[in-house]
């Protein structure tokens, strides 16, 4: 309860020791809970205590509360279902122009959800990531249904994206094996000897080093004696 007061009063000095009671109890004393809590309603020390209401509740429950009150600004809950999923697959940080593109949104909603989202979503320049595991991995069960289809929705906008933008030639190589679809992957490593969109040329090397390693997996995992040989064949003429 002591360490509950400190943590409070880091953020609310004049915090009176009955709300800081029942704080600690509602939240019971998860440093996890709390620090939700506060971040969602810093400025509203009532509001902050209320999010624990009627009888407390375990970090997934706050989760489930804040995505609530997201999906009622959103106007339909199941929006948040789609921006999950695109939020989970999409490699991070995921620019708010793909999350838009692969969900369904536009950006200007996926930039209010992201908002609404705070602390566990955070946006730098335009940029989307998850600010801890635990809301990330909450994220992922709220859109697992959709997982599969969003994968294969990725992998498709970054093959037609590839050769004009970097964040989709950076990453089609795990979108097309996540997806399933490791030929084209092949494909494209045979078609394009290098990350074209890709400028910086220790980047462009890197990434394709990258691509002959996840089809080197891919080979392997399949056992596909013939494409293995093809794929070394392409890493012995370029390393």
């Amino acid at each position: 309860q002591s360490e509950t007061a400190q943590h409070v009063r880091s953020i609310w000095p004049g915090a009176p020791d009955a709300w800081i009671d029942d704080f600690d109890s509602l939240s019971k004393g998860s440093p996890r809970v709390q620090h939700y809590a506060l971040a969602l309603r810093k400025d509203e020390p009532d509001a902050a205590l209320a999010v624990l209401l009627p009888s407390g509740k375990v970090l997934n429950e706050v989760f489930q509360a804040q995505l609530q009150e997201a999906g009622k600004k959103a106007g339909r809950e199941e929006l948040l279902d789609t921006f999950a999923a695109a939020l989970t697959v999409l490699p991070h940080p995921a620019p708010v122009l793909e999350i838009a593109a692969v969900s369904g949104l536009t950006e200007a909603a996926v930039s209010d959800i992201c908002a609404d989202l705070a602390p566990g979503v955070n946006v730098t320049n335009g940029e989307v990531g998850f600010a801890d595991e635990d809301f990330e991995e909450y994220l992922r069960v709220r859109g697992a249904s959709l997982l599969a289809g969003t994968r294969v929705a990725v992998a498709d906008r970054f093959l037609a994206r590839h050769q004009s933008d970097a964040y989709a030639a950076m990453h089609i190589a795990s979108a097309l094996y996540t997806s399933g679809r490791g030929k084209e992957l092949l494909d494209l490593i045979e078609n394009e000897a290098q990350p074209k969109a890709i400028k910086d040329p220790i980047v462009r090397r890197e990434v394709g080093f990258q691509r002959l390693q996840t089809a080197m997996h891919f080979s392997a995992e399949t056992n596909d004696r013939s494409e293995e040989r093809r794929v070394g064949k392409e890493c012995r003429s370029r390393w």
